[in-house]
Protein backbone atom coordinates (compact mmCIF):
# COMPACT_ATOMS: atom_id res chain seq x y z
CA UNK A 1 0.00 0.00 0.00
CA UNK A 2 0.90 3.67 -0.47
CA UNK A 3 2.93 5.13 2.10
CA UNK A 4 0.62 8.84 1.82
CA UNK A 5 -2.63 5.99 1.89
CA UNK A 6 -1.35 4.70 5.22
CA UNK A 7 -0.99 7.91 7.08
CA UNK A 8 -3.99 8.84 6.09
CA UNK A 9 -5.92 6.18 7.03
CA UNK A 10 -4.03 6.66 10.32
CA UNK A 11 -5.20 9.73 10.55
CA UNK A 12 -8.76 9.21 10.48
CA UNK A 13 -8.30 6.48 12.31
CA UNK A 14 -7.08 8.64 15.17
CA UNK A 15 -9.50 11.31 14.79
CA UNK A 16 -12.45 8.28 14.67
CA UNK A 17 -11.09 7.14 18.44
CA UNK A 18 -10.57 10.57 19.66
CA UNK A 19 -14.59 11.74 18.58
CA UNK A 20 -15.92 8.92 19.91
CA UNK A 21 -13.56 8.80 23.24
CA UNK A 22 -15.05 12.35 23.70
CA UNK A 23 -18.50 11.03 23.46
CA UNK A 24 -18.14 8.56 26.16
CA UNK A 25 -15.86 10.63 28.55
CA UNK A 26 -17.45 13.97 28.39
CA UNK A 27 -20.79 13.04 30.01
CA UNK A 28 -18.85 11.82 32.55
CA UNK A 29 -16.46 14.71 33.62
CA UNK A 30 -18.66 17.52 32.68
CA UNK A 31 -22.46 17.44 34.58
CA UNK A 32 -24.35 20.52 32.74
CA UNK A 33 -26.74 20.53 35.54
CA UNK A 34 -23.70 22.74 37.28
CA UNK A 35 -24.63 25.51 34.36
CA UNK A 36 -28.48 26.58 35.52
CA UNK A 37 -28.06 29.04 37.28
CA UNK A 38 -25.54 30.25 34.93
CA UNK A 39 -27.98 29.99 31.95
CA UNK A 40 -30.73 31.12 33.91
CA UNK A 41 -28.68 34.35 34.94
CA UNK A 42 -27.82 34.95 31.45
CA UNK A 43 -31.35 35.15 30.47
CA UNK A 44 -32.04 37.24 32.70
CA UNK A 45 -29.31 39.85 32.25
CA UNK A 46 -30.06 39.63 28.22
CA UNK A 47 -33.85 39.72 28.32
CA UNK A 48 -35.24 40.55 31.32
CA UNK A 49 -37.36 37.75 32.27
CA UNK A 50 -36.30 34.92 34.60
CA UNK A 51 -36.06 31.14 33.25
CA UNK A 52 -36.41 27.99 35.90
CA UNK A 53 -35.23 25.22 34.69
CA UNK A 54 -36.91 22.73 36.92
CA UNK A 55 -36.06 19.09 35.16
CA UNK A 56 -32.08 17.96 34.03
CA UNK A 57 -29.91 18.86 31.52
CA UNK A 58 -28.59 15.66 29.73
CA UNK A 59 -26.20 15.19 27.04
CA UNK A 60 -26.79 13.94 23.64
CA UNK A 61 -24.37 12.50 22.03
CA UNK A 62 -25.29 10.52 19.12
CA UNK A 63 -26.04 10.85 16.69
CA UNK A 64 -24.40 13.93 17.01
CA UNK A 65 -23.70 15.89 20.13
CA UNK A 66 -25.87 18.31 21.94
CA UNK A 67 -28.05 18.50 24.64
CA UNK A 68 -31.33 17.77 25.95
CA UNK A 69 -33.24 20.07 28.80
CA UNK A 70 -36.59 18.83 30.95
CA UNK A 71 -39.46 21.38 32.59
CA UNK A 72 -38.34 24.75 31.47
CA UNK A 73 -40.33 28.01 31.70
CA UNK A 74 -39.92 32.01 31.27
CA UNK A 75 -41.49 34.21 33.85
CA UNK A 76 -41.89 38.00 34.19
CA UNK A 77 -39.40 38.98 37.43
CA UNK A 78 -41.45 37.83 40.73
CA UNK A 79 -44.48 35.55 38.79
CA UNK A 80 -45.28 32.30 39.72
CA UNK A 81 -44.20 28.89 37.34
CA UNK A 82 -48.11 28.78 36.71
CA UNK A 83 -47.89 31.99 34.98
CA UNK A 84 -44.85 31.46 32.57
CA UNK A 85 -44.55 33.29 29.58
CA UNK A 86 -43.55 30.42 28.05
CA UNK A 87 -42.70 26.69 29.56
CA UNK A 88 -41.44 23.74 27.56
CA UNK A 89 -41.74 20.16 28.79
CA UNK A 90 -38.36 19.08 26.94
CA UNK A 91 -36.05 20.87 24.24
CA UNK A 92 -32.95 19.26 22.63
CA UNK A 93 -30.42 21.04 21.17
CA UNK A 94 -28.12 19.41 18.26
CA UNK A 95 -24.68 21.16 17.52
CA UNK A 96 -22.89 20.89 14.13
CA UNK A 97 -20.22 18.30 14.48
CA UNK A 98 -17.78 20.30 11.82
CA UNK A 99 -17.64 23.69 13.86
CA UNK A 100 -16.74 22.07 16.83
CA UNK A 101 -13.27 20.62 15.10
CA UNK A 102 -12.41 24.64 14.28
CA UNK A 103 -13.18 25.41 18.10
CA UNK A 104 -16.84 26.93 17.09
CA UNK A 105 -20.30 26.26 18.16
CA UNK A 106 -22.77 26.43 15.61
CA UNK A 107 -26.47 25.13 16.38
CA UNK A 108 -28.16 22.61 13.53
CA UNK A 109 -31.50 21.93 14.97
CA UNK A 110 -33.36 22.69 17.90
CA UNK A 111 -36.69 20.85 19.01
CA UNK A 112 -39.16 21.86 21.39
CA UNK A 113 -41.52 19.34 22.63
CA UNK A 114 -44.76 20.28 24.90
CA UNK A 115 -44.53 23.94 24.35
CA UNK A 116 -47.05 26.07 25.63
CA UNK A 117 -47.01 29.99 25.11
CA UNK A 118 -49.28 32.84 27.14
CA UNK A 119 -48.97 36.53 25.77
CA UNK A 120 -51.22 38.31 27.98
CA UNK A 121 -49.62 41.77 27.85
CA UNK A 122 -51.83 44.31 26.72
CA UNK A 123 -48.86 46.68 24.78
CA UNK A 124 -48.35 43.37 22.21
CA UNK A 125 -50.31 43.08 19.44
CA UNK A 126 -50.05 39.21 20.16
CA UNK A 127 -51.98 39.53 23.51
CA UNK A 128 -54.45 36.97 24.33
CA UNK A 129 -52.34 34.43 21.98
CA UNK A 130 -52.32 31.13 24.09
CA UNK A 131 -50.85 27.97 22.42
CA UNK A 132 -50.78 25.09 24.31
CA UNK A 133 -48.58 21.60 23.72
CA UNK A 134 -47.40 22.77 20.18
CA UNK A 135 -44.54 20.45 19.20
CA UNK A 136 -41.72 22.76 17.13
CA UNK A 137 -38.43 21.50 15.26
CA UNK A 138 -36.24 24.00 14.50
CA UNK A 139 -33.79 23.29 11.22
CA UNK A 140 -31.22 25.07 9.16
CA UNK A 141 -32.08 25.43 5.51
CA UNK A 142 -29.47 24.44 3.59
CA UNK A 143 -29.06 27.69 0.85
Amino acid sequence: MNRFVKWALATVAVVVILVFGAAILLPRFVDPNGYKSYISDVVFNETGKELFIAGNIEWQMFPVPGLSVSDMALTEPGESVESAIVSIGEARVAMELMPLFRKQLEIGRIELNDMSVNITAADSPLSGIIVRDANIRLVPVNQ
